[in-house]
């Protein structure tokens, strides 16, 4: 976890975001990178398909406003913390950010994101941002949602783990973060319904793994009536965890509503930070 991407919007509260960096780079020793990137304005078409004309800036033009605060933010955090520190910003062609955010978090170790909330609830279009971005950068991504119930630290981990390639990609993209942490709780639901091949003690094949690695790692096969998704931020809740660590699964939107979509549910519901991996 050498190089950190901090995506900094001006809605986010950008000092507890500020906290959870910290954090990390200095267990670390990380050199942070962070980045706000500015929308484009809203277009529309005129008089032919590849005409297009302004509707609406107003969006940028607060972000263009908000950055040199954003920035000093930033700065001012990190020399006080004596972390190694870059800040980027760009200008996007659209609202979406999530393509800058990919570029930029590609040639990161980790991509730090803020989840926000729409009349005091996550939505599942927000949950649906942070899965495209977990889907397009090809780096873990830590989403972090406001009002933490605790101080952050990476003391206490959940690992979601029932043995696929999903799951298996989360473990071990996060191996550097789990090794700074104090306790590593593999949580694995239901896995008597597992068609993963012989689970007769389960996750222990994947804990014996993480401990080579001189990570402090339990294991907790948990049988619930729950969905999957809720009995996994369950069990997050009560390991007090700082951090949840779950493989993100690229479901088609209408396949992940008829299946009730652990991700999804997950990012609905978080019950601490989230690191997706996919």
């Amino acid at each position: 976890m050498k190089t950190l991407l901090a995506t900094l919007l001006p809605d986010d509260d950008i000092d507890s975001l500020l906290d959870v960096i910290v954090e990390i780079a200095s267990r670390h020793g990380s050199h942070v990178v962070g980045y706000m990137p500015i929308p484009g304005p809203v277009l529309i078409p005129i008089a032919s398909p590849v005409a297009m004309v302004p509707l609406d800036d107003s969006m940028r033009r607060r972000f263009k406003a908000e950055l040199p605060k954003v920035k000093k933010s930033f700065e001012t955090r990190m020399k006080a913390e004596g972390l190694s520190f870059e800040f980027r910003s760009d200008e996007r062609i659209s609202l979406r950010l999530t393509s800058g955010i990919v570029a930029q978090g590609r040639t990161c170790d980790m991509v730090i994101v803020r989840m926000h909330k729409n009349n005091g609830k996550f939505t599942a279009e927000s949950a649906e941002e942070i899965s495209d971005l977990v889907m397009s950068v090809g780096r873990p991504v830590l989403a972090v949602p406001p009002n933490l119930l605790r101080p952050f630290a990476c003391n206490r981990v959940t690992l979601a783990w029932d043995g696929s390639r999903e799951a298996a990609r989360a473990a071990f993209d996060c191996v550097p973060l789990l090794a700074k942490s104090a306790e590593v709780e593999v949580v694995w639901i239901n896995p008597e319904k597992s068609q993963m091949g012989d689970v007769d003690i389960p996750g222990a094949e994947i804990a014996n793994v993480l401990a080579r690695h001189d990570i402090n790692v339990i294991t907790k096969p948990v049988t619930s009536r729950s969905k999957d998704g809720a009995a996994i931020v369950e069990q997050a809740i009560v390991n007090a965890s700082d951090i949840l660590v779950l493989g993100a699964y690229g479901h088609s939107r209408l396949r992940e509503r008829i299946l009730g979509g652990v991700t999804e549910h997950v990012l609905r519901h978080p019950p601490c930070a989230v690191l997706l991996s996919n």
